[in-house]
């Protein structure tokens, strides 16, 4: 099992449910099995109602005082995001550190989240650049047209241009600010 052993600061459990409702806040369906109360859980199972079959398990070891947030190694890539956001939402709840038990990487909430951050950004396709040269080209089109047409169509083609300028202007920058 792919495990994160989190070291809390605070050593007030949070409530289940509040961990549940932050995570489809982030946009994961979830529902959640709970062992114990909602705010005294021994344990809480995170499972994706979607049919990903993406399952996380969080479980609270009393005697060492630490969470541990598991996943079981041939688990599905919906079940790794989710464990991520789940260390992430722990981390915004009590504090401490996230020690990665096959890395042996020890992280502090900031340092959590920029991880995360750059494992998203590097979800960008190929396809970025292209929409960004097809909206230059859709511009360029446009002044090529505002330029040879004559009579009343040459202000339509004039809103065009600007519409297409402004377009191609913010997804370059867009795009610019992701790298």
């Amino acid at each position: 099992m792919s495990d994160y052993l989190i070291t809390p600061e605070s050593q007030e459990r949070p409530v289940a449910t509040r961990l549940m409702e932050e995570l489809h806040r982030k946009g994961f369906p979830v529902e959640i099995t709970l062992k114990g109360p909602d705010s005294g859980w021994e344990s809480i199972r995170f499972t994706e109602h979607d049919g990903s079959n993406g399952e996380c398990v969080l479980s609270l070891d009393p005697g060492a005082k630490v969470y541990r947030v598991s996943i079981s190694p041939d688990a599905p890539l919906s079940a790794r995001e989710l464990q991520l956001y789940v260390v992430e939402t722990l981390l915004r709840e009590v504090g401490g550190f996230a020690d990665h038990g096959t890395t042996r990487e020890r992280l502090n909430l900031q340092q959590f989240s920029l991880k995360l951050q750059a494992h998203h950004s590097g979800d960008r396709k190929a396809s970025d650049w292209a929409w960004v040269a097809f909206a230059w080209l859709v511009a360029l089109g446009a002044l090529v047209a505002f330029l040879r047409v004559e009579g009343p169509n040459r202000w339509t083609i004039l809103v065009v241009l600007v519409f297409a300028g402004l377009s191609a202007c913010g997804l370059t920058y867009l795009q610019l600010r992701r790298e």
